[in-house]
């Protein structure tokens, strides 16, 4: 008997710290999604506004990762839209 060996894909985000013209924080969420069919890395990305401004620094770690987390889940489980895909490969 063979024993099947079980792949697990493990997605990993990033967060970057981008500032709005009117000096405000947002951060972008970017999850590597695997490769497609030319090779080259799907990315997806979505960003993320504090709820609240005053925040403190942990506090605002903390929601981060709860939000780089909650997207992490999306993309894994295919409830994220990609509209960057073609007709041919939905069709395989």
């Amino acid at each position: 008997m063979m024993k099947q060996k079980m792949i697990v894909r493990q997605l990993r985000a990033t967060i970057e710290k981008r500032m709005k013209k009117d000096g405000t924080s947002v951060y972008r969420i970017t999850v590597a999604a695997g490769m497609d069919s030319t090779g080259r890395q799907i990315r997806q990305r979505r960003n993320w506004i504090p709820p609240r401004p005053d925040m403190s620094a942990k506090q605002l770690e903390k929601a981060l990762n709860w939000a780089a987390a909650d997207f992490e889940r999306e993309i894994e489980q295919g409830y994220q839209l990609d509209n960057k895909r073609s007709f041919a490969e939905y069709a395989e």
